[in-house]
């Protein structure tokens, strides 16, 4: 029998739900950094499981106003979707929308769509990569150095362009506020060729195990050069080396190219993850 169970204090959602998506670290990078690296101060919208016989086989995390993080732990029937999909939409108020396993998320989001009178929008169509071994290292045509404070103006300007790119566009403000919090992570790389700047990569969401790249963005007038392949390259073999297992990064499934570079630097395809909007 499905339930569901709505969470109200993070350090009791954090000790259900966190051995659950350590069993593949890669997979629920997403939903497992946000809450390994959250502090007390830290108040979710959405904290809440689905449970079959007492045993918790999805999760569900707000901490985005556009979207709710669904994670799933246990193997679902499609059948068993609608009544789960209904359970869901009686339990959570705003679902602005969801993001996740595609072949789940899909189905939810359709079924409560129906049941909102919505329509689903897609905004992002995704892959999970992993990789436990580089398998193509960055060449010597730049070089890799970390963002620090003097890179303020060009990496708001990035972090503006990259949310435009990706169609989530930012306020101008909130692309500042990003890019001061990537200098502070102290985890935002350049790759630099001929001393000007041509790519960016980030590492973010530490886990045990596996750490995730995001903010891979190289300007129009720098692509097709290579220079985001190095920066990732060089990227993950420093994270390797200081002790994570593995790294892991979405990529777009509509950009063959992407995808390619980074299968050849050692990404394996773990699972799609897609991100849907819930619209009037």
């Amino acid at each position: 029998m499905y339930l569901v169970q709505k969470f109200y204090d993070l350090v009791d959602f954090k000790k259900v739900m966190i051995p659950h998506l350590e069993k593949d670290e890669a997979v629920n990078g997403l939903p497992l950094g946000i809450l390994m690296n959250a502090n007390q101060d830290m108040k979710p919208t959405v904290m809440a499981g689905l449970y079959d016989n007492e045993q918790p086989i999805l999760m569900l995390l707000q901490t985005h106003p556009k979207q709710i993080i669904v994670a799933v732990f246990e193997r679902i029937s499609p059948n068993d979707l609608p009544l789960i999909s209904k359970l869901i939409h009686e339990s959570i108020t705003e679902i602005p929308g969801l993001i996740g396993d595609k072949a789940i998320v899909e189905e939810i989001a359709m079924h409560i769509a129906s049941l909102r009178s919505l329509k689903v929008v897609l905004g992002m169509d995704q892959r999970i990569y992993q990789l436990k071994e580089l398998k193509k290292k960055a060449d010597q045509t730049g070089i890799f150095r970390w963002a620090d404070k003097s890179d303020q103006a060009i990496i708001q300007q990035w972090v503006y362009d990259f949310a435009v790119s990706i169609n989530q566009p930012l306020e101008i403000d909130q692309a500042a506020k990003r890019a001061e919090e990537l200098i502070e992570s102290n985890r935002l790389a350049f790759w630099e060729v001929d001393n000007q700047v041509v790519s960016m990569a980030n590492a973010s969401r530490p886990t045990k195990n596996n750490i995730t790249i995001n903010f891979v963005y190289t300007p129009k007038e720098f692509r097709k050069r290579g220079y985001a392949s190095n920066c990732v390259a060089e990227l993950t073999q420093r994270l390797l080396s200081s002790g994570f297992s593995s790294t892991s990064l979405y990529t777009d499934i509509t950009n063959p190219t992407s995808n390619k570079i980074y299968m050849e630097i050692g990404y394996e395809p773990k699972i799609d993850s897609i991100l849907l909007f819930l619209e009037k």
